[in-house]
């Protein structure tokens, strides 16, 4: 994505700026950025203010994955609130002119202002700007954009803790993860995919699915690891659970412990790894737990 071409000239106490964004290979970007996953585009000057462009191939959120999303973000601190209005066209290369098939999409007023939004999670209290909140989840931009908030208004955040929310900012702001020691990495990556997963924020949650995919699943962790694949939809980390459970010794040493959860879970998620343990079962010391299962 290129830095926009724009020009700008003053309307009253207004600046009317124009911008053209050159998207490249427009179909081989849509398939290397699945849904939720963004583009930015290099900052620039607006009003005396610097700006981002937030560009998502396939759509925010699960809602518009067969749409583009297209966000203006505030990149710079600001004294006082800025009113902001954004129309966005789709343009003809060759002609220049906009595409007939579609219609420009205009956004309301909306203000942008530094630090303008307050969580409390625990005891800490965190900032944030509402906008770049917005931009990154449809559920921050569904909260904030609630009726019922009033200004100034702190915002509470139950069942998580303060340094998972902090992660959780640090990514939004930087598309980053902070860095962490060996040891605790697999915990957060889980508290981070069960927070992704609450505020829609798929990208993410692949990240931390695919960090969990490095840490060792072993029959201490495979039934807290299926459990939060089926619970917060992750394919590629449910599917790495079956696997290792497909192997029949492996699945009655995990029932061994008494674990009945995890074998309804397995039911439910995999039947046929129920089946293949069945027809392993020669001696049938397995059958009536297996019956209850079907």
């Amino acid at each position: 994505m290129p830095a926009p071409d724009f020009t700008s000239a003053n309307v009253g106490d207004a600046v009317m700026t124009s911008y053209l964004l050159d998207l490249d290979h427009y179909w081989q970007i849509k398939q290397l950025h699945p849904n939720g996953q963004r583009i930015t585009s290099p900052p620039f000057k607006a009003g005396g203010c610097s700006w981002r462009i937030h560009y998502y191939p396939n759509g925010v959120s699960s809602s518009c994955e067969d749409y583009i999303s297209i966000f203006v973000a505030l990149d710079s601190r600001v004294s006082e609130p800025v009113k902001v209005w954004s129309r966005f066209t789709l343009l003809d290369l060759a002609a220049e002119e906009p595409v007939p098939v579609f219609v420009d999409r205009a956004t309301p007023q909306h203000d942008f202002s530094d630090a303008d939004v307050m969580f409390q999670v625990g005891d800490e209290v965190f900032s944030a700007h509402r906008s770049v909140l917005a931009a990154r989840s449809p559920v921050f931009e569904a909260e904030l954009n609630s009726v019922t908030r009033v200004a100034g208004e702190c915002i509470r955040i139950d069942d998580m803790l303060p340094q998972v929310f902090e992660s959780l900012l640090h990514f939004v702001y930087t598309d980053s993860l902070p860095e962490m020691t060996g040891a605790e990495e697999p915990m957060m990556a889980e508290h981070l995919l069960v927070a992704a997963d609450r505020f829609g924020m798929q990208d993410l949650k692949l990240i931390c699915e695919e960090k969990l995919l490095c840490t060792d699943i072993n029959e201490d962790t495979i039934a807290k690891m299926l459990r939060l694949a089926v619970q917060h939809h992750c394919r590629l980390l449910r599917d790495a659970c079956i696997e290792f459970l497909e192997d029949p010794p492996v699945l009655q040493a995990v029932m061994a412990n008494d674990d009945e959860d995890l074998l309804e879970l397995v039911a439910k998620t995999c039947p046929a790894v129920l089946k293949e343990l069945w027809a392993c079962d020669e001696d049938g010391c397995m059958q009536d737990e297996l019956a209850m299962c079907f």
